[in-house]
């Protein structure tokens, strides 16, 4: 076992320190570097539980109404509208305005074209429906709009996710389909965004079907590194995804695949930040949106798939891991433990420094682990040097040991001559 992690090490998790950070506006050769290593490293070498295949229609809500106790304002977080019989409608005391009931009804037919069968979720920023497209082969689609449409700034958030959505093109990534508009009978016009339907059960799903238990480390890594490529991608074009947790992560059929870009903003960009307590990087207010806060948001919500990390409240301070002696896990792969210190530093310079070196070192680890859990090696060509040119010290091995008079052993001695050319050479970093 412990050859296996030495292996594992040696040839793919080399030090983060030797992999040079692409810049902003690289996508193509993060891209190639991507590619290189395995886009689906994860998979590949961890077995994911296949998503049941179901029907759709059966993931409508049978009673679309917020419960009262997670009735929170969009803006500030702050309770509202939960003392009994409360109007689940108003505003809140900071003034924006919340509306915890559906605007559109099943059979509701949105911009002439989307038959609305009904409530699948609701969000942080409004409420998300279930549709058949009537003009492309009564398709299911996804239909995501405001929960305050008169909230000014509410739209321009929505706005701005429809600018950004209709830009990528990421095969992690949910596809927009189009952005239509409709009135309700109140008459108030709201604006949806219409999206892929992507089947299958998001990562907070199956976190609660396993209940009390957790993921495994190994599985728990290869989910987060199926979409760490998405997140990379996102980097190179100057944004930043800002929520990533287990809620926004989706396993369908053979696929794990990133939703809800609503929080996406561009580096460094300030204004409104959205993101989630407990998984946003505590600089976050301050610095906006950087790689850093989002390599603290995948520390975190990598944490959270393996770990049982203590509940987070508004104005609390933020709870770090727990040690090794409260998870087992821990204790079990110290290298899995350093890589989440590392991702969740309440630092930001000394955490990874971009999403590709954090997966280089993921891979690594990985391979590890595995090794640990089988016994077996599961060892990784290096994109940093090429093969060994030789072998070394196998003749020092099948030499007896000199014992010394006082009983102490004498090391054996490596010819260095021999070392050297054996060692392999650095490859040439093509552009």
């Amino acid at each position: 076992m412990i050859q296996g992690t030495v292996i594992a090490t040696a040839l793919f998790g080399e030090s983060d320190e030797n992999v040079a950070a692409p810049s902003i506006g690289n996508g193509p050769t993060r891209a190639r570097q991507f590619r290189a290593i395995g886009e689906h490293l994860g998979s590949t070498l961890v077995p994911l539980s296949p998503a049941p295949r179901t029907d759709p229609a059966a993931a409508v809500l049978v009673e679309p109404e917020v419960p009262p106790g997670k009735r929170f304002c969009w803006k500030c977080r702050e309770p509202v509208g939960r003392a009994d019989n409360a109007d689940p409608t108003g505003n809140c005391s900071c003034g924006a305005p919340f509306n915890f009931r559906p605007p559109l009804e099943p059979g509701t037919v949105v911009a002439g074209q989307y038959e609305v069968s009904g409530c699948l979720a609701y969000g942080g920023m409004g409420w998300i429906f279930l549709a058949r497209d009537q003009y492309v082969s009564n398709r299911w689609v996804v239909l995501k709009g405001l929960q305050n449409p008169d909230d000014l700034e509410a739209h321009i958030v929505a706005l701005a996710e429809r600018q950004f959505l209709s830009e990528l093109a990421h095969p992690a990534i949910v596809e927009i389909h189009n952005f239509v508009k409709h009135r309700s009978s109140d008459g108030i016009s709201s604006g949806y965004l219409v999206m892929e339907y992507i089947g299958g059960r998001s990562l907070r799903a199956m976190l609660d079907s396993l209940e009390p238990e957790r993921m495994t480390a190994a599985e728990a890594m290869a989910y987060v590194m199926e979409v760490l490529p998405a997140l990379d991608y996102l980097h190179s074009l100057g944004l930043a995804y800002n929520d990533l947790k287990p809620d926004n992560i989706m396993v369908g059929d053979g696929e794990v695949r990133l939703i809800d870009l609503g929080a996406v903003a561009a580096q460094g960009s300030g204004g409104s930040l959205y993101g989630t307590l407990g998984y946003q990087a505590p600089e976050f207010t301050n610095t906006g949106p950087t790689v850093a806060t989002d390599i603290y948001s995948i520390g975190r919500t990598l944490a959270a798939l393996a770990l049982r990390l203590p509940a987070v409240s508004s104005g609390a301070g933020l709870p770090g891991l727990p040690s090794p002696d409260e998870a087992p896990v821990l204790r079990q792969y110290p290298s899995f433990h350093r890589c989440l210190l590392r991702a969740t530093d309440l630092d930001p310079a000394r955490r990874f420094p971009s999403i590709y070196a954090m997966y280089c070192q993921f891979a690594g680890v990985l391979r590890g682990i595995l090794a640990a859990d089988t016994g077996t090696s599961h060892p990784q060509v290096s994109t940093v040097f090429g093969t060994p040119r030789a072998d070394f010290g196998t003749d020092v091995l099948l030499r007896p040991t000199d014992v010394l008079a006082d009983g102490r052993y004498r090391p054996p001695v490596l010819d260095v001559a021999d070392v050297v050319a054996a060692l392999p050479v650095p490859l040439i970093d093509t552009p």
